[in-house]
């Protein structure tokens, strides 16, 4: 189904999409006029479009949902939260940010936790809202300036915050933990440039407040994962997900569902790989065909894992169960999706109160105008 009316969805900018129960949510760049525009179906009804306003290409995280009736949204100096009794987005807040360096994370069962580089581009500070003090109040986060900032967080409230600097030498990431309260001294891991500079980096939040660390070294290096032990501070050491990953296009893709079941995706000579580890150490790796991109997502209530892979002109869905290790045949959807590498960033999926998944993805149409948004359910 097309979602847009107007065509001219940005080529290179993100698609976001948030779900809760059977109602969900889509928001896109238009690249005529730089607005962001978002469209809401209420569990009816396809709402009309609504104008979110102008923002730059700089997108951060869309549209992310909580599970406790709002999905928040974070585009440069703007914040929007979604609140699914009505089916409208309430007023935007502005807060003091640097364009490009900020992230966003829903709290699972209410609320969000933001890092950004403040507007005098001398820290990396956080925000948070709750249910409790609906408002974005300041934590007392205050570390020095870095880069690719990332934020991560669990059901308890707790966070992981991400970033890192990088020399003529070496890069070092910092990773900094959030205990519900307060965030602790932020502890760093240094990689030298010598077996590769650092082109990749990903993770997920655990139950417990740890962290799992994702990194791939160069663009033929072994992807290895790093456990962060957030009460310590310190990190365990470095274990193989696999052989030398070749010709990686993008950064691994990583989820974790609500028993800490991690599932990992990544691309290798042009296929598709998965990897999971349901508690014991990463399992046998698994080849989900020739693709260009793929990108994971997962289910909070079900634990459903969904992999899209994209490779022209088809976009194809393979999914399994939390506990499960045996991926489903691809559910394939031919001309849906467009031609550009940077395809991995334009679809983002979601799940219906079933636990069925749904794509939001760019698609190439005839005629003049542009790209459209088009919407598939899996059933």
């Amino acid at each position: 189904m097309r979602v847009d009316t107007i065509r001219g969805v940005n080529g290179s900018v993100g698609i976001g999409a948030a779900a809760e129960g059977n109602k969900w949510a889509v928001s896109w760049h238009h690249i005529v006029d730089y607005h962001w525009y978002a469209r809401v179906f209420d569990g009816t009804t396809l709402k009309d479009e609504v104008d979110l306003g102008t923002d730059t290409y700089s997108a951060g995280n869309l549209l992310l949902d909580d599970g406790n009736g709002r999905a928040f949204s974070q585009n440069d100096d703007k914040r929007r939260i979604l609140d699914w009794s009505t089916g409208t987005f309430e007023a935007e807040t502005t807060f003091s940010e640097t364009t490009s360096y900020t992230s966003l994370a829903a709290i699972p069962g209410g609320g969000a936790i933001s890092l950004y580089r403040n507007g005098a581009n001398t820290n990396i500070v956080s925000d948070r809202w709750l249910p409790g003090t609906p408002t974005w109040t300041a934590t007392n986060l205050a570390a020095a300036v870095g880069y690719e900032i990332r934020v991560y967080a669990n059901a308890a409230g707790k966070a992981i915050g991400l970033w890192y600097n990088s020399t003529a030498t070496d890069t070092t990431l910092s990773v900094v933990a959030f205990d519900g309260s307060n965030w602790g001294t932020a502890a760093t891991k240094t990689f030298d440039n010598a077996s590769g500079s650092l082109n990749t980096v990903d993770g997920a939040i655990l139950a417990s407040g740890d962290f799992l660390l994702v990194t791939q070294r160069g663009g033929n290096g072994t992807l290895q994962s790093y456990k962060f032990n957030a009460g310590a501070g310190t990190f365990d050491a470095a274990v193989d997900v696999g052989q030398s990953v070749n010709n990686q296009s993008t950064r691994p893709s990583i989820v974790i569902d609500a028993s800490d079941r991690i599932t990992l995706a990544y691309l290798d000579s042009g296929h598709a790989k998965a990897r999971r580890d349901v508690g014991a150490g990463w399992l046998a790796e698994q080849d989900l065909g020739a693709a260009t991109m793929v990108k994971l997502a997962v289910d909070r209530t079900s634990s459903n894992v969904v992999a899209v892979t994209y490779a022209a002109p088809s976009l194809s869905i393979h999914a399994l169960t939390g506990t499960g290790n045996t991926w489903s045949a691809a559910v394939t959807m031919t001309g849906l999706g467009i031609t550009n590498q940077m395809f991995a960033y334009m679809v983002s999926t979601v799940f219906d109160g079933s636990g069925h998944p749904m794509t939001f993805a760019e698609q190439e149409a005839a005629g003049t105008g542009g790209l459209e948004l088009s919407y598939v359910k899996c059933q």
